[in-house]
């Protein structure tokens, strides 16, 4: 699958976990599998992110009350970790918000969805809004349970957080509503449009063997444009490794305990060079160039550091993302390029400029 930004440009691969929409009818919500209250629904009234008449119009009324929303009976377990998320467009209601009420506590997001902006925040809810093109905006709300009686609503609200929330008979577009199970982010929007059960989407997989022939062997530079916000700080994971016979390796890791990262070669067995990195969070650029004599790493347009250790022979074969022995949940890979030759530094500078 190919994902494009906003604009229907910049194509990039995308590879996803396995997951599943345990929302029913995901996209109509004229069905009594949604439960609204003091919100009406019309279903088709407009064009959705998808590019068909399947967006829905929702109404919040004029009833002078505080409950406007809309929910499905779906229970959350205690000990799971649970990503909603939807598509929101304005009409003439500004505000949106998700909450999941979980145990003793209830955590509101606001979010504003006529300029795309997370209004209020707090607690252990992790949000986000995503600016999708042609005034849709996804919305991401990520929270842990701790609670066997928890449970969500999702509802229309006036122009602040600290206003009332009495309706105004005022209405928002929607559409593709998704909910994970054991999710700390939001993947692609799975379709479910059945009223049973949940909808499954298996693990995508990419993979060649054998590869040494584009792997530069004695120089060479691996570049990757990453989101540093959502790596977690799992021990000793890799953000991309090269192995190959003999005992020889290439890798970037995210150390345990911090944001630092360890960029390394290996050749036969013996260490060559280590060199740390310490990215800032969000968007990352970060370029290793390999070769005996004048290795170099750039983060962001800047050196990071050098080596003027010596090698020879070296054998690379298999490029991996993430671990090699177990998949890493959060990486975000927007760009990977491997050169067969060492890079200019002039040349790495650029390339890493954010």
């Amino acid at each position: 699958r190919i994902n494009y930004d906003a604009n229907g440009e910049n194509g990039a691969l995308l590879l996803e976990p396995s997951r599943q929409n345990l929302f029913t009818q995901s996209e109509y919500f004229s069905s009594s599998d949604w439960v609204k209250t003091n919100v009406t629904a019309t279903d088709n009234s407009n064009v959705s992110p998808e590019g068909l008449q399947n967006a829905t119009l929702i109404n919040d009324g004029t009833a002078a009350v505080t409950q406007h929303w809309f929910y499905q009976s779906i229970s959350l377990s205690s000990g799971n970790t649970y990503t909603i998320s939807f598509y929101a467009k304005y009409v003439d209601r500004k505000n949106m918000f998700v909450n999941i009420y979980n145990g003793a506590t209830s955590q509101y997001v606001f979010y504003d969805i006529q300029n795309g902006v997370v209004l209020s925040s707090g607690g252990d809810a992790v949000t986000d809004i995503v600016d999708v093109g042609s005034g849709w905006y996804r919305i991401i709300y990520t929270r842990a349970i701790v609670s066997s009686s928890a449970n969500f609503r999702i509802g229309m609200a006036n122009n602040a957080p600290t206003e009332s929330y009495t309706g105004e008979n005022k209405e928002a577009l929607v559409y593709g509503f998704q909910l994970e199970a054991n999710a700390t982010y939001a993947t692609s929007y799975i379709p479910n449009h059945s009223g049973t059960g949940g909808v499954t989407r298996a693990a995508d997989s990419c993979s060649v063997t054998g590869a040494s022939d584009v792997i530069g062997q004695s120089e060479g530079t691996v570049f990757i444009d990453i989101n540093n916000r959502v790596l977690s700080p799992y021990p000793n994971e890799y953000v991309f490794y090269l192995t190959g016979t003999g005992s020889n390796q290439l890798w970037l890791r995210k150390e345990s305990g911090g944001n630092n990262f360890t960029a390394r070669l290996v050749v036969g067995g013996s260490n060559i060079w280590t060199i740390s990195v310490v990215p800032p969070n969000g968007l990352t650029k970060i370029a290793l160039a390999y070769k005996s004599g004048d290795s170099v790493v750039y983060l962001n347009g800047t050196q990071v550091n050098t080596s003027s250790a010596t090698y020879s022979g070296n054998v690379l074969e298999d490029f991996y993302f993430s671990s090699v022995a177990s998949a890493y949940p959060e990486l975000k890979l927007k760009q990977a390029i491997l050169f067969n030759e060492r890079l200019t530094n002039a040349e790495l500078a650029t390339l890493t400029t954010l």
